[in-house]
């Protein structure tokens, strides 16, 4: 069942306003596509834009997931050459099921010069370093979940920064509660 969009959400008459959760989910989807528009030029390159359209009328809520792969794929390989190539190519990896393949794409963005992708995949790849002891095949290929935070921090102003900030604190009280 996939979730009801947006207008719904808000508009439903019998569900009140929009709860926090939900809130916040939505500022941080605005200030990714705020993001996506001010680091790849998209007001200045018309083919970003067009790219940048093409992308945030996927849903994959509510393509089926086939039907979305197909479609990340194709729009990835159409749209190679603009700015939004980095994201779009992160796209496809985020796409991915399985968390080890999923972390052998997004390592292929990480390190990226001038790729603001790779601020997104580092992050992804913290995330899937915090479940390295539940996901056999993960710890042989990621270095410990700071290493990737300290990168999304670090970075220009983005939006994974504040729960890379979060993430690290919670590892380091971690790590003072072990001493």
């Amino acid at each position: 069942m996939s979730e009801a969009p947006w207008y719904e959400q808000i508009f439903a008459h019998d569900s009140g306003p929009p709860g926090e959760q939900y809130l916040r989910r939505v500022a941080h989807e605005i200030a990714m596509l705020h993001a996506l528009m001010r680091d790849n030029d998209v007001a200045q390159n018309s083919e970003s834009a067009l790219a940048l359209a093409a992308l945030i009328r996927l849903d994959p809520r509510q393509n089926g997931r086939r039907e979305y792969r197909e479609k990340i794929i194709e729009l990835a390989e159409r749209f190679a050459e603009t700015n939004l190539a980095d994201n779009l190519a992160l796209a496809v990896a985020l796409d991915i099921s399985d968390p080890v393949d999923r972390a052998v794409a997004l390592g292929d963005l990480e390190n990226e010069p001038g790729c603001d992708a790779s601020i997104r995949a580092n992050y992804e790849l913290g995330q899937l370093a915090l479940q390295t002891e539940q996901i056999p095949g993960l710890g042989r290929l990621l270095e410990r979940p700071e290493v990737y935070f300290k990168r999304v921090v670090a970075a220009v102003v983005n939006p994974w920064q504040a729960e890379a900030q979060s993430q690290l604190a919670r590892l380091r009280a971690r790590e003072t509660a072990r001493r």
